[in-house]
């Protein structure tokens, strides 16, 4: 069994778990853990080439869903205080708080 000290648990990689991530991680104290059961962080962008996403965001035009999650991705990556776990999945959310998660790294 093996432990992520954090102080908040983000589920799903996508536009919004990494918004939230990297809102959250302003404050340098907190220690945030993101998992997502795909291969790959970005979440539904990742995987579309038409523009639209991320306007929200940014409020710019991205000219592909990729370009946006990359965008989003090299923001997280700046944040030292956030730690990102893909192939993960939620297992249970238990009292204390601590959860239980499943992964080919840690099982």
């Amino acid at each position: 069994m093996s432990a992520y000290p954090v102080d908040i648990l983000i589920v799903g990689s996508g536009p919004a778990g990494l918004a939230a991530a990297w809102e959250l991680a302003r404050d340098e104290h907190r220690q945030i853990l993101v998992v997502d059961r795909d291969d790959q962080p970005g979440g539904l962008p990742h995987y579309a080439a038409h523009p639209g996403f991320g306007w929200e965001y940014t409020g710019l035009p991205w000219h592909s869903g990729y370009a946006f999650a990359a965008h989003m991705l090299h923001k997280i990556a700046a944040r030292p205080n956030i730690r990102l776990l893909t192939r993960t999945t939620l297992l249970a959310l238990q009292p204390g708080p601590s959860a239980t998660l499943l992964n080919p790294e840690k099982g």
